[in-house]
């Protein structure tokens, strides 16, 4: 999943904001990874409806998904304790994308993440941290055209940051193709995975690289990289120098090459399927 390097993140993020994904399964995801305290949304608008006016939640929802104040912490102008949060970590797509850039934006533009303040400056670093943890502007379902994604929602919030904030551009850390720090999380995980087969100490520590520290050196000779997206996941394979194999099961559409000449070709070639990449890439290496 894009979001997991986000778990090397649990000693320095305590209070979280979690956005995105069906139901609460992104809350559960964050508290698996180690965070200690997961807010969502939907929290925050239980704790006080008007903060998100025009919200879809049902009455049912919000008492399924959403934690009282007492336990959230946030409670703007209730009784309850209203705790600042730490930091914002865009999980996956939202589903209820205008309340979420609301509660986004209170937070960038707040007093040190202090839900129900507003800082005094305007500039470009945030009131705390916000990550995406991914930039896919485009995404394949069963509809005929790509659908817009995270990257999408990445550029509202962008633009509206810059228009409460004089202009000045938001920053943030993405993570996901085909950005390096992704591709360096995974190149930890290959290395580790591969030494816990080699040992057969399946039960050691899972490993939890930080971000943007490459291996010191890898014991691969190629790495192959199988995705459907020339624009994230074969240009980031290909800067990062592995393998890459496109597929046709996603966003790539044969045909797209000539429409679009600028976009990202796989440097091991277009397959029909995962399967027929791995099987490419064992063949080349006399493994089939």
């Amino acid at each position: 999943m894009s979001h997991t390097p986000l778990r090397t993140l649990i000693t320095k993020h305590h209070r979280v904001l979690v956005v995105g994904g069906p139901g609460d399964k992104s809350r559960a995801a964050a508290k698996h990874y180690g965070f200690k305290e997961v807010l969502r949304p939907v929290d925050i608008i239980r704790s006080n409806p008007y903060i998100c006016p025009h919200h879809r939640y049902t009455k049912q929802e919000i008492e399924q998904w959403g934690l009282p104040p007492e336990v959230s912490k946030v409670s703007v102008d209730g009784p309850e304790r209203n705790e600042p949060i730490d930091s914002i970590m865009v999980f996956n797509d939202p589903r209820e994308l205008f309340s979420d850039i609301q509660i986004i934006m209170d937070l960038l533009n707040s007093e040190y993440g202090l839900l129900g303040t507003k800082r005094l400056t305007k500039r470009s670093q945030p009131s705390i941290p916000i990550i995406f943890s991914n930039n896919d502007f485009y995404w394949a379902n069963q509809f005929r055209l790509p659908r817009l994604g995270q990257g999408a929602v990445k550029i509202a919030i962008n633009s509206l940051y810059e228009a409460t904030n004089d202009g000045m551009p938001l920053q943030s850390l993405t993570l996901g193709k085909p950005y390096k720090v992704s591709y360096d999380y995974a190149h930890h995980i290959l290395i580790d995975w591969r030494e816990k087969l080699l040992t057969g100490n399946m039960e050691s520590e899972a490993c939890l690289p930080e971000l943007n520290d490459p291996p010191l050196s890898s014991p691969f000779k190629n790495v192959y990289m199988v995705g459907d997206n020339p624009e994230s996941d074969i240009l980031g394979g290909n800067l990062y120098g592995w393998k890459t194999i496109l597929v046709r099961t996603g966003v790539y559409k044969d045909g797209d090459f000539v429409v679009d000449p600028s976009l990202a070709r796989p440097n091991f070639g277009i397959v029909d399927d995962v399967k027929d990449g791995v099987m490419k890439a064992l063949k080349a290496n006399g493994l089939v």
